[in-house]
């Protein structure tokens, strides 16, 4: 029997062919600085508050990382560049479409991967939770609801655009007690030692500069016995299985992303090239083995496509 992932594997191939392009509105939300009339914080004036906030941490804490100029000869370069204004405006070009792809091109299974990864969250799971890279916020709202939504969780995140459609979905929920949206870099947290019970990164540690400094980071400000949860793409190792993938990974997926997207930095080429760059299984273990993170594992997921590293911090 055909397994159903296949299949769909199989339709959006031919969909990718005969697909109208989505048309975004190529403006973003405007961002309110004001609370409501009924005195009630709006999710949008929480990022521009936290913004301010964040701003001044960074002066104290040396500014945002420090990235080289160049990146090296070649296209294969150019498009693995992690300068963070080049990764922040990749992601602020597809911020309108971003969660329609992820679910289209996942085949669905993103949404199962992350209800994972909050699942295998330490219990009783009281937060608060922090996730960072979190786009716009799939995975916090996963944390919230395995806390039977009744826990705090803060989302950080240095692309505007995905912030404020994660307000957005806030607002939507009617989580605005419990989800927060904090414009800040990955590389320099502002948060004090110590606060979360789980920190937690999906599909954003592969596109920051030095993702070592990322993991010291989320180690830092994760409590002593919390979780530090990393959820990542990864390539399949079984041949039948890594050959098909493979060809919808590198062939599919990235005309059907860019297609759709309209983005004008190749983001969906970009993923698969990232993908394939970066360390997985135990290289990536040995990264958080390195800042002090302990009782590790990984869990691959979906016949490897893609990967959930647990450790916790002693």
């Amino acid at each position: 029997m055909v397994h159903p992932v296949f299949f769909k594997v199989v339709v959006y191939s031919v969909l990718f062919k005969v697909i109208r392009p989505l048309k975004g509105s190529g403006q973003s939300c405007r961002l309110i600085q004001t609370a409501t009339n009924d005195g009630q914080a709006n999710p949008e004036v929480i990022i521009f508050t936290v913004m301010e906030m964040f701003h001044e941490g960074l002066e104290s804490r040396g500014g945002s990382p420090k990235v080289p100029d160049e990146a090296g000869p070649g296209a294969e370069c150019e498009l693995l560049t992690k300068r963070p204004d080049k990764i922040r405006q990749m992601f602020a070009d597809v911020a309108p479409c971003y969660d329609f792809l992820n679910h289209l091109l996942s085949l669905g299974v993103d949404r199962r991967w992350r209800r994972k990864a909050a699942g295998l969250a330490p219990h009783p799971l009281v937060g608060p939770v922090l996730d960072v890279c979190c786009g716009t916020g799939d995975l916090a709202f996963a944390y919230w609801q395995a806390g039977n939504r009744a826990i705090e969780a803060v989302g950080v995140d240095f692309c505007l655009p995905m912030l404020q459609l994660a307000a957005k979905k806030t607002q939507r929920w009617k989580a605005e007690r419990w989800l927060r949206w904090v414009l800040a870099d990955a590389g320099a947290l502002p948060f004090r030692d110590d606060v979360f019970q789980v920190v937690s990164v999906a599909f954003g540690i592969r596109n920051v500069f030095r993702p070592t400094e990322v993991l010291q980071e989320m180690s830092r400000v994760c409590r002593p016995g919390g979780q530090v949860a990393v959820l990542e793409f990864s390539l399949p190792s079984a041949g039948l299985i890594r050959r098909i993938y493979l060809w919808y990974f590198q062939r599919v997926l990235p005309r059907v992303g860019n297609l759709l997207s309209r983005n004008r930095f190749n983001a969906y080429g970009y993923l698969p090239a990232s993908v394939a760059e970066f360390d997985q299984g135990e290289k990536f273990l040995q990264r958080m083995a390195a800042v002090g993170l302990e009782r590790l594992r990984f869990l691959p997921l979906s016949w490897g496509i893609a990967t959930l590293y647990l450790g916790f911090k002693s």
